[in-house]
């Protein structure tokens, strides 16, 4: 097990990035492109274009999430605060 150090004078702030779903509106939007002009995959790049459309609205629609790690511990919205010393027990009783 590698272990890694944190300088824990200063809190880290993790987040999650927000430029996924860009990625689904632009392959929808290409895809869609492509039903129109061709008439061997015409239907098949307009179902595939409305599917990467509704994929690319749920992940922009969810909650940029935040975890803090700091000297007291991790801590992030749905847990709140896990302490360092629970971590360390935790992960002896697993090894």
């Amino acid at each position: 097990m590698k272990k890694y150090q944190f300088d824990l004078s200063h809190p880290y702030l993790l987040h999650r990035s927000k430029e996924t779903p860009y990625f689904f509106f632009f392959a929808a939007f290409v895809s869609f492109a492509v039903g129109l002009t061709s008439r061997d995959i015409s239907l098949f790049g307009i179902v595939l274009s409305l599917t990467l459309m509704v994929v690319g609205i749920n992940k922009l629609k969810r909650k940029d999430k935040i975890m803090r790690i700091d000297k007291q511990g991790i801590t992030t919205e749905e847990k709140g605060t896990i302490h360092w010393n629970r971590i360390k027990d935790t992960v002896q009783n697993f090894v």
